[in-house]
C-alpha cells in the first residue's frame, strides 16, 4: 500500500529515535519537519532535507508554528534520567 506523502512533524527530533524517525519519514518521501530547542545542534544531527522548527513543548507560545500544516506529529519525546529532562517534567 502506498501511502501519499504528508508533513509530519517529529518532535524529540535530534533524540536517538527521534533521529531515526526523521530519517525514515524522510526516506518515505514526506516534508519532515523537526521540532528542535536548538536550531544549530538540529542542523548538525538532522539530514539537510529537514525543516528545522525551534520550539519547546513546555512553551506553548512556541507551537503553532510547528504544526501548521502538518498532518502527522511523531512524538519521540523522552526523558534520560538527567536532572535537566526528568520523567516528571518531560514524560
Amino acid at each position: 500500500m502506498t501511502t501519499a506523502p504528508m508533513t509530519v512533524l517529529v518532535v524529540g527530533a535530534t533524540g536517538s529515535i527521534g533521529r531515526l524517525v526523521v530519517a525514515e519519514s524522510i526516506a518515505r518521501g514526506h516534508t519532515t519537519r523537526a521540532l528542535v530547542r536548538d536550531a544549530a545542534k538540529g542542523r548538525r544531527r538532522l539530514p539537510a532535507e529537514a525543516q528545522i522548527v525551534v520550539g519547546d513543548v513546555t512553551e506553548p507560545d512556541t507551537l503553532p508554528h510547528a504544526v501548521a500544516g502538518v498532518d502527522a506529529v511523531v512524538l519521540t519525546l523522552g526523558s534520560d534520567g538527567t536532572a535537566h529532562s526528568s520523567p516528571e517534567s518531560v514524560d
